[in-house]
């Protein structure tokens, strides 16, 4: 077969194509060639452009200051031609020389002689425009030599320039001086010289700068300045920078590329400005010594190269749509077999292909007709092919249900397994928590019954048993912690607090822990920090485990808390910045340093002991809070641990259950009002509660003024100064706890008492009644008493009903109670509790949330709906982890809410001490 009948339908065609892309190349290589060139020769026409301007420059100022020398020099040689002494009428001379002369050129004349001092009348004879035509005084010593313009110029013997100056209280402006020696056949006799205003200079330059840019396009931010000899700004657009009355000036060193400024005498450079590249072009004046420096950017100067390289890409650019029209009407005509087989191959593919569409392809001779004739047989085999793959589907179609209903029943065991877990972390969290409780307990007791019967060989030992309950607990509760982290169990609590408060507490804490190590803590929290939105208890955890390890790891140095204000992004972030002095790790260990169960290397653990949870579960609880926390360390020289944290927490998924059902708040008898009664401000956005509440107020007695907002609510408490605020939690723009904030933080509001108000699910069914105080187990003892004496003081009857089905726990809580002073009542399960509150009536009820026959939750709602339950405070003391639903449940009723393991019983004792101070409100105010 010859290849020759092949070449006009095939070989032509691709050298069309060929030929188009070699004549692309060369007009592309064509252009680009004459592009450069162009380029070359337009930068080297725009730097010499801007050489010449800098050189007329120079030389006009050069000019100037000859042409003004010529002053001092006639003054000189007409004093040379009277002699050694003042001429007689040197100040008519003077006076005249100053009329004769522009203000805006000359702004003072005078001559100094050797032979006299400044105190001598004829000394140095003065004038300027601000004395004339009197003469000036002088008032310092022109022969010392800290005054240049004098000595300079007659150590020299010849004219001299001076450096800038600012006249303060002649003219208040800059200046330079011109000064000339007076010699006498030889003899130096004294000096001549005159002021010059630098804005006449200025002028000038802006004058020359004005002719040349009128001949470019634009020169809106191009600008020219000039330097004196010693570097010191004379002329600048930017007067900041100038010399004057309250600044010393500016250098050329300081300037950008002011190194080289400085040190050449003519050249040009680039640097980066604010608006982009500029190019900096300068020469020296040769008379004066002094700078003239051209500043422009580089767009200007590029602008003609700019224009150029547009033009050549038109001109390339259009040849080659030309060429390449002219190959796409070549491709067009040559790929239509091509067009033929794909539509040929769509019918294939829809099941609607004809053998004729074909027929004219498959009788050529081309390549198409051999590419048309084997798309024909690859067709019929296609069809061939899809008859037995339908029989194939059918059975696959079976095969895919039977085994998505395996996949189907693996998922539901998978779910399964997960709520198994999570009921197993409920269980343990319980189980794990409650026996630690009786041996923390019991060892505290047994600690202070002890120190009671004068037995201190006994202390040491049980406060090692305490200590050890303690260090269980903990890690009990990071082993959990961490659990509930990796089953996604772990919920996040948000609340408003106080910043410099959490970190005064944390500080507190660790304290002890820093002093063991005889080290030193400084903390920089700035009260303006203001609040946040977060987990308190989560950020408190994580400072505690942050400040402890850098404790643990430094000796006899310093460990430092930063609290600041940072920005993420677009979002307002608080960083926790904790730093020592300790032994510092290397990358590999930092590598290493957030996983659970690791330390930095073995060595560490045995030295320093630990059980590396706390810094995987910190980093996990920052995360889940939006934020991280960074490391950065050195071997030997400490570490910086950075927790961030934003602002306000996002509420992704805030718990909505509605508290405790099955009780409306019913209003008592209308009681008859009269001017002299308490005056109640009640705050609410929700009509219907502000509603319910005057109602049910006016019914006791109370006059009532409503707000339906926070920032409304200031203003009434300020104005009305109301016997009693009650305060919704949840409103829009400013909830209940920033106005509580603002009402405590406002001296004549902070004294008036404030009732949290919570509402139920769709706030008709009334006020839902919850507990008065909540605590966890182990109990802080010192905070338990005093919130014992909050709800129940000393002039009540000090009766205590302890609900808990455990013996051990009620046991501890009698023991506790009593040594307070108290009568103590036991109920093993709710239902028992409320038939011991109407036979007894209890000032004060503890209280556990999981108990048989009746729970915690079940015994409140019973409580709150008898008469005599309603003002009974209650402490609830659990061991049972709440989520947040149960929290919400709570929390209309409980005045602080402690995490388990969290403080001691000196801590919690302390803490009822300082409540139990305040009397409790009426009990109709008491709701929930």
């Amino acid at each position: 077969m010859k290849i020759s009948r092949f070449l006009p339908k095939t070989i032509g065609a691709r050298l069309m194509v060929a030929g188009g892309m070699a004549s692309a190349l060369v007009i592309g290589s064509i252009s680009l060639m004459a592009y450069h060139k162009g380029r070359s020769a337009l930068e080297a026409q725009v730097e010499a452009e801007a050489f010449t301007e800098v050189q007329t420059a120079a030389a006009a100022v050069d000019e100037a200051l000859n042409r003004l020398a010529y002053v001092p020099r006639m003054l000189a040689a007409y004093q040379a031609g009277i002699g050694r002494e003042p001429a007689p009428n040197l100040e008519s001379v003077i006076r005249n020389l100053l009329r004769r002369i522009p203000a805006r050129e000359i702004f003072g004349l005078y001559i100094a002689f050797e032979a006299k001092n400044a105190y001598d009348p004829q000394g140095m004879v003065w004038m300027d425009r601000a004395s004339w035509p009197a003469l000036r005084r002088v008032d310092y010593d022109y022969h010392d030599p800290a005054n240049g313009w004098y000595a300079r110029a007659k150590a020299k013997g010849s004219l001299h320039l001076t450096e800038p100056f600012f006249d303060r209280g002649g003219s208040d402006h800059t200046m330079v001086g011109i000064t000339f020696p007076v010699l006498v056949n030889g003899e130096f006799v004294g000096v001549t010289g005159i002021d010059l205003p630098l804005t006449e200079i200025a002028g000038l330059l802006k004058s020359i700068h004005h002719q040349a840019t009128n001949r470019r396009a634009s020169a809106a931010s191009e600008f020219l300045f000039l330097a004196g000899g010693s570097g010191q700004l004379l002329v600048h657009p930017n007067a900041s920078l100038l010399l004057r009355e309250d600044f010393a000036g500016t250098s050329l060193s300081t300037l950008p590329q002011g190194a080289r400024l400085a040190a050449e005498a003519s050249g040009t450079t680039r640097y980066r400005g604010a608006d982009g590249e500029r190019i900096i072009f300068w020469a020296i004046a040769p008379t004066t010594g002094w700078k003239v420096v051209l500043d422009q950017p580089a767009s200007l100067v590029l602008a003609p190269v700019h224009a150029l390289a547009w033009r050549t890409a038109a001109i390339g650019g259009g040849g080659l749509v030309v060429l390449l029209a002219l190959i796409g009407f070549i491709a067009r005509r040559a790929t239509r077999p091509i067009v033929t087989l794909e539509q040929a191959a769509k019918a294939l593919e829809s099941g609607s292909f004809r053998v004729a569409e074909l027929e004219p392809l498959t009788t050529r001779a081309d390549e198409s007709g051999r590419l048309a004739r084997s798309f024909l047989s690859m067709a019929r085999e296609i069809q061939a092919r899809e008859e037995r793959l339908a029989d194939w589907n059918q059975n696959l179609e079976r095969t895919i249900e039977e085994r998505t209903a395996d996949l189907r029943l693996a998922r539901e065991a998978a779910e399964e397994a997960s709520r198994t877990k999570s009921a197993f972390l409920a269980n343990m969290s319980h189980e794990l928590r409650t026996p630690m409780n009786a041996i923390i307990g019991y060892s505290e007791m047994l600690i202070e019954e002890a120190e009671d019967a004068d037995q201190p060989d006994f202390i040491p030992d049980l406060k090692k048993i305490h200590g050890a309950g303690k260090h269980l607990l903990g890690l009990i509760n990071d082993v959990l912690d961490l659990s509930k982290i990796e089953a996604g169990k772990m919920t996040v609590y948000l609340e408003q607090f106080a910043v410099p408060a959490m970190i005064n507490e944390v500080t507190a804490t660790i304290q002890p822990l820093v002093d063991k190590n005889a080290n030193r803590l400084v903390v920089t929290c700035p009260p303006e920090i203001g609040t946040m939105r977060a987990d308190v208890t989560k950020i408190r955890q994580t400072l505690f485990n942050l400040l402890s390890n850098a404790a643990k790891f430094t000796h006899e140095g310093t460990v430092s808390l930063t609290v600041e204000e940072i920005a993420r992004g677009d979002v307002d972030c608080i960083a926790f910045r904790v730093t020592d002095t300790g032994i510092g790790m290397t990358p590999e260990q930092v590598s290493r340093l957030f996983g659970a169960f690791v330390q930095a290397d073995a060595s560490t653990t045995r030295k320093y002991g630990g059980t590396g949870l706390g810094l995987a579960i910190s980093r996990r609880f920052c995360r889940l809070m939006g934020g991280d926390i960074e490391v950065a360390s050195a071997p030997g020289r400490g570490t910086t641990f950075t927790a961030v944290v934003p602002r306000m927490v996002a509420d992704a998924a805030a718990p909505t259950q509605p508290p405790f059902a099955g009780h409306t708040a019913q209003p008592a008898d209308a009681v008859p009002r009269s001017p002299d009664a308490p005056l109640i401000l009640v705050v609410d956005d929700d009509p219907t509660v502000l509603d319910l509440l005057s109602r049910t107020l006016n019914r006791e007695g109370y006059r009532v003024r409503t707000a339906a907002n926070g920032a409304a609510a200031l203003t009434a408490a300020r104005e009305l100064r109301p016997k009693l605020i009650t305060l919704d939690v949840m409103m829009p723009s400013m909830d209940g706890w920033s106005v509580l904030t603002a009402l405590k933080a406002d001296a004549a509001t902070r004294d008036i008492p404030v009732v949290m108000v919570s509402i139920v699910d769709d706030k008709q069914l009334g006020f839902a009644l919850g507990a008065a105080d909540y605590l966890t187990k182990p109990l802080d003892r010192d905070r338990f008493t005093e919130i014992l004496a909050k709800h129940a003081p000393l002039a009540r009857e000090r009766l205590a009903l302890v609900i808990d089905d455990l013996e051990d726990n009620r046991a501890m809580l009698r023991h506790a109670l009593e040594r307070e002073g108290w009568s103590v009542l036991e109920a093993e399960n709710g239902r028992a509790g409320l038939a011991l509150v109407t036979d007894h009536a209890p000032a004060l009820i503890l209280l556990d949330l999981m108990m048989p026959v009746m729970d915690g939750f079940e015994f409140l709602r019973e409580l709150r709906a008898r008469p005599d339950g309603r003002a009974v405070p209650v402490v609830v003391v659990t061991a049972k982890e709440l989520s947040p639903a149960e929290r919400d449940l709570l929390r209309a009723g409980v005045e602080n809410i402690v995490q388990k393991g969290t403080v001691s019983h000196e801590a919690l004792l302390a803490d009822i001490r300082e409540k139990i101070a305040r009397p409790a409100p009426p009990a109709s105010l008491r709701t929930p």
